[in-house]
C-alpha cells in the first residue's frame, strides 16, 4: 500500500506499529474489488492512538518512516497543487486538519498538538493558473507542529505559491502585520537560498531582510488576491526540506520540486518562429497542436493579418486569448515552448523578444507559475511592437499568454546570452574589395559585411573628416526583409558609427536584431557620421534599414564597448 499510504494516509500511529509499519502497508494486489482508499483509511484510524499521546522522538520516528515511503528518483519532478484532486480525500473546510500526520505523495502535514490547519476553498487566476484550493496554516508554528514536510533528493529548485493571511478574516494583513515563512533544510549539508525572480529576472540569490530573518525567509504581505510565488535552490544530495510560519497565517497554493540532476547549464537555444511560415490552425479546436516545437493550446488560430515593422514582414499571426478571446488559462488560449537551463556560474539569460498588438497585457510565464515579464500591447496605429523578456530560470516550459481581450503573436525570437567576444571592424565602401560591385537582386557577403537585395555599389565623390570617399551603398528606398539594409554579426555590446546622408529629405535609419527589435535609430540628412548602439551581452546579427526612403552609405564601423 506504499502507494495508498502516500496518497492518503490519515493515522494517528503509536511507536508500537512504527516497529512494525508493515502491518499497515498493502500491496496493491491485496485491495478486494469492494475495498477502496477511503475505507482502508477509515479502519486504519479507528485501529490507532491519538499522535499526541506520542513522544517527540516517536513522532520524529514515524514522521520518518513517513517521508521514506516517499523515496523517488533524483531526477523526477514533483507538484503539489492543493486544488487537486488528490487532496479531496483530507479534511475540507470547515473541518480542520488537526491532531494528525497526513501525507498525499509525499507531502507531510504536521498537525499536532491541536495547532490544526485548514484547507479552504478559493478562486484565484494567477498569471493563467487556476487554483480552488489552498492550504492555510492558520497561525505560528510551536514546536514541531503546524508545519509541512517534503524530500529533496538532489540538486532541485523549489517553487512556493503562497501569501499571507488573517487569522480572522482570510485576507491578508496590512503591511505592517507581515507573516514570515521560514523553509529550511534539516542537516547542515547541502545549501538551500532564495532566488528572487519573476519581474527581478532572476537577480541573484536574496542576502536576507535583516539580522532577525535568515536569506531563506520570506515576507508575504500584499493583497489577498495577488499570492507571490517563491523559488528556493537546494544543492546537495538531498535533505528534508521543513515550511512553516513564525508570525501569523500563510496561505499556500501549490508547492513544486523541480530536478536540476543531470540538467545541462551549458545548453543553450538560438530558435525563431516566424508565425508568416506557420500553417493554418483552426480557431474552434480544443487540442494543442505544435508546430516546429511552438505549441498551441485550444482556441488559439492564425490569422491573416498583413503588418510590416522595423523591416520585418508580419503578415500572419497567432490570436491568443481562448474561447472567449479575452482570458489565457492552462491549456487554452495560450502559446508555449522549451527553454534549457541557464542559471550558471554567471547567471546567464535567455532573451525572448516577442512582436505583438492587442490590447491587453502579454505576460511570460513558466510552468509553475512565475511571471517572468509583462508587456503592455497597444492598439494605436495596429502598430505592431517587439517586446522584450528575459529568463534566467532552470530549464522550463514557458508560456505566452494574455490577461484580458485579445492579443496576437507574430513573431518569436529566443536567444541565450553568451560569453561576449569583441569585434572592431571598419568598411569602406571605396576599398577595392567593395568599388566594383556594381547592382545586384541577391544577396552578397563580402568580408563580413552582408549587403541586402536591390543595392547597387555606385560611384560618387564626398569628404568627410579629412576622409575622401568615390563609393557608396545606394540603398534605393524603404527596407524590408532581405530587401535594401546591410546586416552584420556582432559578439555583444557594440557602437556602430556610419558615414551617411540622405538621397534627398531626412530618412529615419534603425539599428535592429533578427527578431526586428528596435535598438537605436537616428534620423540622417547631411553628410555626416551617425552612431547607433548595441547594448546586449547576446551574439546576434544586426540590421540597418530605413522606414522611409532611400539613403547613401560611405563607410561603416563596428567596435565592442564595455
Amino acid at each position: 500500500m506504499k502507494k495508498y499510504l502516500k496518497s492518503f494516509l490519515c493515522l494517528t500511529i503509536t511507536a508500537a506499529i512504527i516497529s512494525n509499519i508493515s502491518n499497515v502497508i498493502f500491496a496493491d494486489d491485496d485491495l478486494t474489488e469492494n475495498e477502496n482508499p477511503t475505507e482502508i483509511s477509515e479502519n486504519l484510524e479507528n485501529s490507532v492512538i491519538d499522535i499526541n499521546s506520542m513522544t517527540a522522538e516517536e513522532q520524529e520516528a514515524y514522521e520518518n518512516e513517513l517521508l521514506a515511503l516517499d523515496a523517488v528518483d533524483a531526477t523526477t519532478d514533483r507538484v503539489w497543487n492543493f486544488s487537486d484532486s488528490a487532496f479531496d480525500l483530507l479534511p475540507q473546510s470547515p473541518d480542520r486538519i488537526e491532531n494528525n500526520y497526513f501525507t498525499v505523495d509525499g507531502l507531510l502535514l504536521k498537525a499536532s498538538n491541536n495547532k490544526y490547519m485548514e484547507l479552504m476553498p478559493t478562486d484565484k487566476n494567477f498569471y493563467g493558473n487556476v487554483y480552488t484550493r489552498y492550504l492555510n496554516l492558520e497561525g505560528q508554528a510551536t514546536g514541531d507542529t503546524r508545519k509541512v514536510e517534503f524530500m529533496t533528493y538532489g540538486d532541485a529548485d523549489i517553487y512556493i505559491l503562497a501569501r499571507g493571511s488573517n487569522a480572522a478574516t482570510g485576507n491578508s494583513p496590512t503591511p505592517a502585520s507581515p507573516r514570515f515563512l521560514h523553509v529550511e533544510k534539516s542537516s547542515t549539508a547541502g545549501t538551500l537560498g532564495r532566488r528572487e525572480v519573476g519581474g527581478l529576472y532572476g537577480t541573484g540569490l536574496v542576502s536576507g531582510y535583516s539580522s532577525t530573518y535568515s536569506n531563506n525567509t520570506a515576507i508575504l504581505t500584499g493583497p489577498e488576491d495577488s499570492p507571490k510565488m517563491l523559488m528556493y535552490e537546494y544543492r546537495g544530495n538531498g535533505d528534508k526540506i521543513t515550511l512553516y510560519s513564525d508570525e501569523g497565517g500563510i496561505n499556500i497554493f501549490g508547492i513544486a520540486v523541480k530536478s536540476r540532476v543531470n540538467q545541462d547549464d551549458e545548453a543553450t537555444i538560438n530558435r525563431r518562429w516566424h508565425i508568416s511560415d506557420f500553417d493554418d490552425v483552426a480557431f474552434n479546436r480544443t487540442n494543442t497542436v505544435s508546430q516546429d516545437d511552438l505549441y498551441m493550446t485550444g482556441y488559439v488560430s492564425t490569422y491573416v493579418d498583413g503588418e510590416e515593422k522595423n523591416g520585418f514582414d508580419y503578415n500572419k499571426c497567432l490570436n491568443l486569448g481562448g474561447r472567449a478571446g479575452v482570458l489565457s488559462t492552462v491549456d487554452e488560449g495560450e502559446i508555449y515552448f522549451d527553454v534549457p537551463g541557464v542559471i550558471g556560474e554567471d547567471n546567464e539569460t535567455t532573451d525572448i523578444y516577442v512582436a505583438a498588438r492587442g490590447d491587453c497585457k502579454l505576460q511570460l510565464v513558466d510552468e509553475f507559475g512565475i511571471l517572468w515579464g509583462e508587456e503592455q500591447l497597444s492598439l494605436e496605429n495596429s502598430d505592431v511592437e517587439v517586446h522584450k523578456f528575459k529568463y534566467s530560470g532552470p530549464a522550463a516550459r514557458l508560456y505566452l499568454r494574455v490577461n484580458d481581450q485579445e492579443g496576437r503573436v507574430y513573431d518569436i525570437y529566443a536567444k541565450t546570452r553568451e560569453a561576449s567576444g569583441t569585434i572592431n571592424k571598419n568598411w569602406n565602401i571605396s576599398s577595392s574589395l567593395f568599388n566594383n560591385l556594381g547592382y545586384s537582386d541577391n544577396i552578397r557577403t563580402v568580408d563580413g559585411l552582408t549587403i541586402l537585395k536591390r543595392i547597387n555599389v555606385a560611384s560618387k565623390n564626398a569628404s568627410y573628416n579629412n576622409v575622401n570617399y568615390t563609393h557608396m551603398l545606394a540603398i534605393g528606398g524603404k527596407g524590408v526583409e532581405d530587401d535594401r539594409g546591410i546586416k552584420f554579426d556582432v559578439p555583444g555590446r557594440v557602437r556602430v558609427k556610419i558615414v551617411a546622408q540622405s538621397s534627398s529629405s531626412a530618412r529615419n535609419i534603425v539599428l535592429t536584431d533578427m527578431s526586428g527589435y528596435n535598438h537605436c535609430s537616428a534620423v540622417v540628412n547631411d553628410l555626416g557620421e551617425y552612431e547607433f548602439t548595441y547594448n546586449e551581452d547576446i551574439p546576434t546579427s544586426l540590421y540597418i534599414r530605413s522606414l522611409s526612403g532611400g539613403f547613401y552609405i560611405y563607410n561603416i564601423s563596428v567596435e565592442s564597448i564595455n
